[in-house]
């Protein structure tokens, strides 16, 4: 059986567990980056995306829910969701929305 490259290791749990820790106990991410965990090493793209707000958040002071998660997303939808549509193309803000839908509902979960 072939392994690609980078999914040796995927967990979506774990993953989600992480993402919950955190979200539960922001000053838990300080110990999660202390171990080398960046928003790269996510192998579920939403993760990525959530963990990057998630240190957004947490670096700017404000609070870690998911009122503040959804509201730092949708007014930096550009910077995140950037690599899936160039913000110039029509569709672009319906994309982000039901990506956005998409991170609540993993959030929620």
């Amino acid at each position: 059986m072939d392994v690609f490259v980078g999914q040796e290791h995927q967990n979506e749990s774990t993953e989600l567990a992480v993402l919950g820790g955190i979200i539960l106990s922001p000053e838990q991410y300080h110990e999660v980056v202390q171990v080398g965990l960046t928003g790269k090493d996510f192998y579920v793209a939403n993760h990525e995306v959530i963990f990057n707000a998630l240190e957004d958040l947490i670096f700017s002071g404000k609070p870690v829910d998911i009122v503040s998660i959804e509201e730092h997303l949708t007014k930096n939808g550009t910077s995140f969701f950037y690599e899936v549509l160039a913000p110039s193309e029509k569709g672009y803000d319906d994309l982000v929305k039901r990506r956005i839908t998409n991170i609540r509902l993993t959030i929620v979960e």
